[in-house]
């Protein structure tokens, strides 16, 4: 991870329109959306998670599955209702994709038994489906991918823009979400343990002081919340926000004050009725 982490990012909901009418309350556990209000079997839902990127890599390896097994019971323990991780590894060591539209069985596995734990555990579950770095695999693979054949690409900002590159990634989210799990016999896609899809992990700031920092933040969550209250009509989730004990001059203190901005807005939001949904913090 890197610095500070301030992601806040909207998340693309399945089913998420609900009539504002009075309707017999949906009970097949999807979290749903009324305004911008999240809905669970028809009464408000407010996340309260956490953010774990390995689990996928480690329950790959089935002798660590118990690993993912005890994050889960912990988090369960500590009223943690949503976690957040990756459904994506491209190229390098024991990847997801190791080629456009090629995947390693086993890493699958390890996804189908993480996503099968967290409906155990009735833990919510937000899958990542591509990196903004160069982290397993990330744009950067993508854009490589491409030039091995024949593109001329300048940047690994071409992610976002050449059709070839936009069309693999297509592909890993067509299957990533046609995947049949192994373990519950459920297609991703019609999963209620799964609440939301993130499309790219971690747009964010870095390499500024704390106070700017803050102030940074606090006009993200301000514009943020504005939108989704007065313009998208929908609810927000904060997915990621913390401090790595690998920064410079990192305490616990720091780390503290950051957490209680968060959740002091997002609280703020959701007494008087507001969009905030609920936040999942970083653990680096």
């Amino acid at each position: 991870m890197k610095q500070l982490a301030l992601v806040l990012f909207v998340e693309i909901l399945f089913n998420q329109h609900v009539p504002t009418v009075h309707v017999e309350a949906a009970v097949d556990g999807f979290i749903r959306t009324r305004g911008v209000h999240f809905l669970l079997e028809g009464n408000p839902y407010y996340a309260n998670g956490f953010n774990a990127y390995w689990l996928m890599y480690v329950a790959s390896d089935p002798s660590q599955r118990p690993k993912v097994s005890a994050a889960f019971h912990d988090a369960t323990t500590h009223g943690l209702t949503v976690a957040r991780t990756w459904a994506f590894s491209d190229g390098g060591y024991r990847p997801l994709q190791y080629a456009p539209g090629s995947y390693n069985e086993q890493m699958f596995k390890g996804l189908d038994f993480v996503i099968a734990e967290a409906r155990k555990y009735r833990i919510k579950h937000i899958p990542s489906l591509a990196n903004n770095y160069d982290s397993f695999g990330g744009k950067k693979q993508y854009v490589n991918w491409a030039r091995s054949q024949g593109q001329y690409l300048t940047s690994d900002d071409d992610f976002f823009t050449i059709l070839l590159v936009k069309g693999y990634y297509k592909n890993h989210v067509t299957t990533v979400l046609n995947r049949y799990n192994s373990f519950t016999g459920i297609h991703y896609k019609v999963d209620e343990t799964i609440m939301a899809w993130e499309l790219m992990n971690e747009p964010r700031l870095s390499s500024t002081n704390d106070e700017y920092q803050l102030l940074f933040l606090n006009n993200c969550l301000d514009a943020h919340i504005h939108d989704a209250q007065s313009v998208l009509r929908k609810p927000i989730l904060f997915t990621e926000f913390g401090k790595s004990c690998k920064d410079t001059g990192f305490n616990t203190y720091k780390r503290d004050q950051l957490f209680n901005f968060v959740y002091n807005r997002m609280y703020s939001s959701a007494k008087r009725g507001g969009p905030a949904g609920g936040a999942c913090f970083g653990n680096y």
